[in-house]
Parts: structure tokens; sequence; C-alpha cells
């Protein structure tokens, strides 16, 4: 039996492995990569000479353990002779987080085994592993991963510190609980596992006097655990409240395009219930979210110590998380640990053993045909096919009908792409951001799918709804040309029907194209030509 669970784990682990390292160096041979990712070779830069200005930094955005981490490993790194720099530098930082990633995965398979037994850490772990959301986060630098390794210490701690209520487990816990929140300023929630472990403790043994010294350790540890992951956060307390406030003031305003509550969309688009409704089923799987939902009632009618711990750490995180108005999917991926235990831990208390067997064995399966279908959608291939079409087309246009326009976020075009790969082809493009587009009435005009979803989506600015729905109605002096659609993967019928935006992310490159024509140039160009440039 112990031969047997030794094989299943080390089969979990490599499929977790598989899943987060497979692609992981995407766009980056082209010297392409997601444009959050930047600040990250940049915090690396500190590291090139290890001094104590490696450590300390008032750029505060999140605190500094991925960044101590990843420096410290690249410093060692480059010790050996290799260079981290630029592109090396985003593929450093995004191992490090496929690698925080598989530890996650490794420390709910022995959390699961010590609360539940081995099968249930066997499958939580694979529930984990195989979590679309989960594969998908490391495939750019994010500090999300280590979070979610930083919270799966703390529920280990704080089950360590329930069992046997000594200084040391206390220590332990509050330590973990430091490292959560100095991975991420919301990581301060899971705090609440390490209150309910002592709680526990004293309801136990009935003493005062103990459930103070062992809040007392957790405490101490807390806060030594969070000067050394975050000594800028001690050193620069103004910088600190300065990011706390403006993190505060984001988290209650609901501008973000494409991740804020539109309630006129919906009766899920209030908060809470778009969390359960549409962001988990998304970032989870759809198998794994009812398992997980399914699993928080067996724990609710049950409450097994180990339950108690596992809703003492998932519900304060989801009350906080869940009232935000700004609702990106991987603010719930610290969740998914925990709801992967809860949901095996359902499974296993079936009445019937095979018939968990081969639920549990459908949902993993299931899982991974939705991770590897979402690993597809990474690609800049999109943004070079448009350039190729307009490379192809533009020079049989007089000089000065050459133009092309993208709307963007910022003049350099950041986000979608598309400027570098034209001008390489030795074509001119221009980006616009608030003046009205058309205004200089170019030749073609590029609209990103992800950009005309959130526009509609939103339903904030009016004029700009009105600009879109003009466009794609022909009705703007432009016609489609062609058509590069966003990849589609294995549930995304399922996801748009709760959100139009699950179908494109940002973050990954592939966004979906149309290119438009004036309707005087290109008269040649009568039907709208479909392009996938993956095949």
């Amino acid at each position: 039996m112990r031969r047997g669970s030794s094989i299943a784990v080390t089969l979990v682990i490599a499929l977790a492995i598989a899943l987060r390292f497979a692609r992981l160096r995407w766009g980056l041979d082209e010297g392409l990569w997601f444009a959050d990712e930047t600040m990250w070779a940049v915090h690396l830069r500190a590291f090139d000479r290890l001094t104590w200005k490696s450590f300390d930094t008032t750029a505060l955005l999140y605190p500094t353990l991925y960044r101590l981490v990843g420096g410290l490993g690249a410093w060692l790194v480059e010790l050996l002779g290799w260079s981290i720099q630029g592109a090396t530098a985003i593929a450093w930082m995004r191992a490090v987080a496929a690698t925080a990633s598989v530890l996650a995965v490794l420390v709910t398979v022995r959390l699961g085994t010590a609360m539940y037994g081995p099968w249930t850490g066997v499958v939580a772990g694979a529930l984990l592993a195989v979590a679309p959301l989960e594969v998908m986060q490391v495939h750019y630098a994010s500090v999300e991963p280590m979070l979610v390794l930083s919270t799966t210490f703390v529920a280990a701690s704080s089950w360590w510190l329930m069992r046997r209520g000594t200084l040391g487990a206390a220590a332990l816990a509050g330590a973990s609980a430091g490292l959560a929140s100095a991975s991420k300023y919301t990581g301060v929630a899971f705090i609440s596992a390490v209150g309910w472990a002592i709680v526990e403790r004293w309801w136990r043994d009935r003493s005062v006097a103990a459930a103070a010294r062992l809040a007392a350790a957790a405490g101490l540890a807390l806060v030594a655990s969070v000067a050394l992951a975050c000594p800028s956060c001690f050193l620069h307390p103004h910088a600190l409240a300065l990011m706390l406030d403006r993190h505060r003031m984001m988290a209650a305003f609901a501008g973000f395009a494409g991740a804020c509550l539109v309630p006129q969309a919906g009766w899920w688009h209030t908060p809470w219930l778009y969390e359960i409704v549409a962001s988990l089923p998304y970032g989870m799987g759809l198998a794994f979210a009812v398992l997980g939902f399914a699993g928080v009632v067996a724990a609710l009618w049950y409450r097994a110590p180990a339950d108690r711990l596992l809703l003492a750490t998932l519900v304060p995180y989801f009350a906080y998380m869940g009232a935000s108005s700004v609702v990106y999917p991987r603010y719930m991926l610290p969740l998914f640990p925990g709801l992967a235990l809860l949901g095996a831990a359902a499974l296993a208390r079936t009445t019937r053993p095979w018939l968990g067997a081969v639920v549990a064995g459908l949902a993993v399966a299931y899982g991974l045909a939705l991770s590897v279908s979402q690993l597809d959608r990474f690609s800049w291939h999109q943004q070079a096919a448009v350039a190729d079409w307009l490379g192809d087309r533009l020079p049989s246009l007089p000089p000065q009908d050459r133009r092309v326009e993208i709307p963007a976020f910022e003049p350099s075009d950041p986000y979608y792409r598309l400027r570098r790969p034209i001008e390489a082809k030795g074509d001119q493009a221009e980006t616009s951001q608030r003046a009205p587009w058309f205004s200089k009435r170019p030749s073609l005009f590029v609209m990103p799918d992800w950009l005309a979803m959130t526009i509609l989506r939103d339903r904030r600015d009016f004029l700009l709804q009105a600009r879109v729905k003009a466009l794609q109605a022909g009705l703007a002096g432009y016609r489609p040309v062609l058509r590069i659609p966003a990849p589609g993967y294995l549930q995304r019928s399922w996801d748009e029907s709760w959100d139009p935006t699950f179908a494109v992310e940002l973050w990954q490159g592939a966004l979906g194209f149309t290119v438009y024509a004036r309707n005087d140039v290109l008269p040649d160009l009568r039907t709208t030509e479909v392009l996938d440039p993956s095949r």
C-alpha cells in the first residue's frame, strides 16, 4: 500500500511538472512577453551584485517574497556563469512560479494524507495538479503561485498546531502566515487558520494561559517572518501605507476592463455570487468546481477537525476577496488547495468506494484535457499573422493610404503587441488611446477581440460602445476584410455564457483580431478572410 501510494504521488507530481513547465518559454524566443512581466526583469537587476540594496526597495506594489526568492536564485545561478537578463530573466521568474506551484501540489498531497488518509491526499493533489488556472498562471511571471504555496504551508502548519499544541508548532504556523502576507497583501487573511487552530487547542485544553502562549509565539513568528521576507515593508512604512491605500481604492473601483462586476449583465454579477457561478468554475474547471462545492457542503455536515480547519482557512479569504468589485479569476487561486482537499474528502466519504474512484478519475481527466486546451492559447502567432497579411497588401496602396490604426492602452502598444511586427515589415502603425477612432481616416483599422468584448461587456463608455457596434455593423465607413478568431478551449461556450471575456485572456497573447478596411480601400477584398495561424 505504501509503495502504491508512493507511485501515485510520483505520478501526480510528474503530471504537475509536465503541465506547468510545458511551453513555459512561450514568446520569449521572439523577445515577446506580457507587459506586466517586465517589472520582474527590472527587479532582478538589483541582484546582479548582492548588496543590502538588493533587498531594500520602495517599489511595493507587491510584498517582496517572490522578488527575493527569484533574485537570490538568479544570483546563485549567475555565480555559475549563466546570465539572467532580458528574456532569460522572465523565463527564470516563470520557472520560480512554476516550481512554487508544483510544491503547492506536493504540500496538498501531504496535508490531505495527514488529514484524511493517503487516497484523499493523492486525489486532492491530482485535482490541483490539473486545475486550469493553476496551470495557466505560471505561464507569465506573477506573485499568485507563491501565494498559493504559502497558503498551503499555513494550512499544514495550522493542522500540526491543532494536533500538537506546542510552541514550536505555533511559531511555524505564524511564520507560514507571515510568508503568505509577504507574498501578497491579501495573504494576511490566512491568519484566520492559525487563529482557529489556537481556538481549537484552547477548547481542548481549556487553558487560557496555554492559548495565550501559543498566540504570542505565532504572533512573534509572523512578525519575524514578514520582516525577513519583506524587510522593505518595515523600512518604508510610508511607501507601504500609500500602496495599501492604492490597493484599497483599486478594490472598490469597478473600472478594470473586463474584470469588474456589471450588475446589468445578469443576477450573478453581484459580490460573492459571481465567484461561485462564474469565476471559480472557469479557474478550476467544471468538474473540480462541483467537487469543491460538494466538499464544502460535506464539511459543514461532518464538521470533523480537518473540515473545521479548512473552512476556517477558506471562508475568511473568500468573504474578503469576494466582496471586491474587481473580479480577476486569479484572485481565487489561494482557495484551490483547500477546495481540492474538501472535494477529495467528500469522495472518500461516499458509501461506494468504487464510485468515488470513478468520479475522481473522470474529474482529473477532464481537468487535464481542459488545461491542455488552455495551454494551446498561449501564443503571439496571431500578431505575426496580422503583420504578414498587412505586409502582403499595403504595398499595393498609395503611400498616403498605408496607415494602420490600432486602439490601445498606451502609445507603445505593450499589451496587444501589434505595432512591433507591423513596423518590422516596414509598415506604419498608429495607436489611438482617447482620441476618437477613425478621426484621421486610416486605411486599415485593427480591432482586438479582447478590447471589443470588454467595451461591450462593461457598458461604462456609451460612446465607445456605439463606435464598436457601428464598426461591427459596417456603419462606420469600414468593412471587415480579415478575421483571426481567438482560439477556443474545452469549456469556452459554458464560460462565455456567464462572462464573455473568459473567451480571451489579455495575458495569453492570442486575443483574436479583426482587420477593417476603409470602404474606398482595397476594393477587390469583398469577403472577410478567416485565418487560423496555428494551423
